[in-house]
């Protein structure tokens, strides 16, 4: 979710496009993100199509034709929902420490 914020959840959603965008939205509910998770079922509900996994070029066609200007006000997470994410980030690398310590 990075990209949410460096180039907006509409960056987000077009350059992921392998992933399902509703499994995000369940991802990040299920780590308690759930602010995140909520920001962005917005944009999809906003949408008004679902984001499947699918190939790049299928994925820019469907950002293309849902994509409206009133989208781009809720194109970034809001400074709550970024700092959510930045917790739970924080508690899954303190949970699994082990597991990075062994990355290096």
């Amino acid at each position: 979710m990075g990209q949410a914020n460096n180039g907006g959840l509409n960056s987000y959603l077009t350059y992921s496009y392998e992933i399902a965008a509703i499994d995000v939205v369940a991802a990040l509910t299920a780590v308690g993100a759930t602010e995140s998770a909520r920001q962005l079922k917005h944009v999809l509900d906003a949408l008004g199509e679902p984001l499947p996994a699918s190939t790049q070029d299928e994925r820019w066609a469907v950002m293309e034709k849902c994509g409206t200007e009133d989208l781009d006000v809720v194109d970034v997470l809001s400074d709550e929902a970024d700092a959510e994410l930045m917790e739970v980030l924080e508690r899954h690398v303190a949970q699994d420490m082990d597991f990075y310590r062994r990355l290096s």
